[in-house]
């Protein structure tokens, strides 16, 4: 049975830029689990109360399958957010459970994935790691770009990817040649991805 089509189904498009990752708890599977409860508090250490997981706001990480998404830690407690939530609105917390552990968009974007610029790009590449990002002239429109993953390092706690920019194969039905390379950090100033990846392919 397939879960697109379930009006209770609604993960979130892209990670928010207030999120750091997502949780990846073996005892909790989405959407199967919607319903499942959890118990939460409105501070670490504070008083717990019932929701059901479908309550939180969650992101679809592959094929029909989604995470809980994970936006503070404390020790043994993973800061959380209502699905209705808006903006500046508190978290809810979750105690920690063994077996848990969350998981870095960085990571998720390192797989084998068909990555593509959100919205939040700025249509910038640098040179180098953490070098001056510089308009790339002649491109198309982002909609209809791939960015293939040509490596990954670290600075400043922030990571870069190196990218090669093509037609993307979705729209265009086949590899299109390179249009740019070029270093890309994931986030932007608002915190908000550069990229992201397509969980169930074109």
């Amino acid at each position: 049975m397939g879960w697109a089509g379930s009006a209770d189904y609604q993960p979130q498009p892209e990670p928010p830029a207030t999120s750091l990752g997502v949780l990846i708890d073996p005892a909790l599977t989405l959407p199967e689990q919607l319903a499942q409860p959890l118990w939460l508090a409105d501070k670490p250490g504070g008083a717990l109360q019932t929701y059901s997981a479908g309550d939180l706001a969650y992101l679809e990480t592959d094929y029909e399958q989604a995470r809980l998404l994970i936006y503070a830690q404390q020790p043994g407690w993973w800061g959380v957010a209502l699905r209705e939530a808006t903006a500046g609105s508190a978290l809810r917390w979750l105690p920690a459970q063994a077996g848990q552990h969350w998981q870095s968009y960085a990571s998720l974007l390192s797989a084998e994935r068909l990555r593509y610029p959100t919205a939040s790009w700025n249509g910038r590449l640098a040179k180098r790691v953490g070098g001056l990002l510089r308009a790339q002239p002649g491109l198309p429109p982002a909609s209809g770009l791939q960015f293939d993953l040509l490596g990954q390092r670290e600075r400043f706690g922030q990571t870069w990817f190196h990218i090669a920019i093509r037609a993307n194969v979705c729209t265009h039905g086949e590899a299109s040649l390179v249009l740019a390379r070029g270093w890309l950090p994931l986030r932007g100033r608002d915190g908000a991805l550069n990229l992201w990846y397509y969980p169930r392919g074109c």
